[in-house]
């Protein structure tokens, strides 16, 4: 039987601790038809220098791109092969795995696509178990209403099933291997399950940014409660405190805004952010959220405790209206101030629906979208220790807010009970 040849790319980016590991891996592969191209981000780090000590045993490149599905997409044509995969510059393959996928779509002409099972690595490479979601059988009902059951490093396909297909989709930083095993299953092409396994998996806090994902939600979350509690106090202070034509019209309609359920305005919110070009964007989750009716009336009835005396004081002393609102309003409404800046940023911090929607490249999610995202792939269904550690780092800001600001958030929510 003769040997199929395979072609093998590389996408990478900063990752100069474990390249050599992935380079390694592919090169003491002996398979002999084997064609290995590196696709390289134009990394800033180590990277570069770690693929120049291989010599010409590797061909590589290093130039900016559109993404990863670009660069795998790019490297693929550049490359002679019948026998297509790719291995991200942190994943290793296991011993014999090119030649045992490629004798089995060998021995399998009807096959187009052969997958098998994968190992968990930790940051030194050492084994931590088996990933124990992958399925024996390939039931496309499954992979697109359950979940993406195939571990990427441990998958090959033909290129004339890749080629059929249109290769991966140059949109998607984020789970372009399941659109293309979707894609396969779409076009009818026969996929099997070879049992062995044939790739390591590097786990969890060595691959998913959680610090990134952190300095994301502390960002948004601060930044929203700045504005909302700022433009909410200004707004609660001019309809407290001024009488003008139409106020009572203008309150009207902003109470019957807050009667349509948030659901409702989603795919017009959607459209809109579109058109404007702040798809993953954090302008399209800070801006529509900067002005809230419920702040506005909530401040509207603290400043009206205000004493108006104090305000015409101010204004005898030659004080601008905004110099009244900063320097007399807000200290006397302190403890409401504390209390509603604790609730919007737990508000924004918990955040989920509308910025799952929005934005779309893993270096812009917030922790909610990151560890729900997590929870809901099967690789990480056995070691939930790491999920367990997100979900702390989740509560810590809030709890820490929380100690912060408790008197002025219990002050806040019980300055009305008692009369007198």
């Amino acid at each position: 039987m003769s040997e199929l040849p395979v072609a093998i790319v590389t996408p990478s980016y900063n990752t100069g601790r474990y390249v050599g590991a992935t380079v390694r891996s592919v090169l003491e592969q002996g398979y002999a038809p084997l064609d290995y191209l590196v696709m390289d981000g134009g990394s800033t780090d180590e990277t570069v220098e770690v693929l120049k000590s291989f010599g010409a045993r590797v061909r590589w490149v290093s130039e900016r791109d559109k993404g990863q599905s670009d660069a795998i997409n790019r490297g693929f044509g550049q490359t002679r092969g019948e026998v297509l995969g790719w291995l991200n510059s942190d994943d290793t393959y296991a011993p014999g795995a090119l030649r045992a996928a490629a004798e089995f779509l060998a021995a399998h002409p009807d096959v187009a696509m052969v997958y098998g099972d994968a190992d968990f690595i930790d940051a030194s490479g050492q084994r931590i178990g088996r990933c124990q979601h992958v399925e024996p059988v390939f039931n496309p009902h499954r992979l697109l209403h359950y979940s993406d059951f195939i571990v990427q490093p441990a998958a090959f396909f033909r290129r004339s099933a890749f080629e059929a297909v249109g290769g991966l989709d140059p949109s998607l930083n984020w789970a372009m291997d399941y659109d293309l095993w979707l894609k396969f299953a779409a076009a009818g092409f026969k996929v099997a399950y070879l049992p062995r396994a044939l790739a390591n998996y590097r786990w969890l806090l060595t691959r998913e940014p959680f610090l990134t994902w952190m300095f994301n939600s502390l960002f948004l979350a601060s930044t929203h409660t700045v504005l909302v509690v700022t433009l909410s106090s200004l707004g609660g202070f001019a309809l407290a405190k001024y009488k003008f034509p139409g106020r009572r019209v203008l309150m009207v309609i902003m109470l019957a805004t807050m009667m349509l359920p948030a659901q409702v305005l989603l795919p017009s919110s959607y459209e809109l952010m579109f058109r404007i070009g702040w798809i993953d964007s954090y302008a399209a989750i800070v801006v529509p959220s900067a002005v809230s009716v419920f702040g506005m009336f909530l401040f509207m009835q603290a400043m009206r405790g205000v004493p108006d005396e104090l305000l015409q004081a101010g204004r005898v002393d030659g004080c601008s209206e905004l110099r009244l609102w900063w320097e007399i309003a807000l200290p006397v409404i302190r403890p409401m101030i504390g209390a509603y800046t604790l609730l919007s940023f737990m508000g924004s911090w918990n955040s989920f629906v509308w910025p799952q929607i929005v934005l779309q490249n893993q270096d812009h999610f917030t922790l909610p979208i990151a560890m729900t995202n997590m929870i809901g792939l099967p690789e990480y269904e056995a070691p939930l220790g790491g999920i367990m550690a997100g979900t702390l780092l989740s509560i810590l800001p809030i709890a820490i807010l929380f100690f912060i600001l408790q008197k002025d958030f219990i002050a806040g929510l019980t300055s009305g009970a008692v009369k007198g």
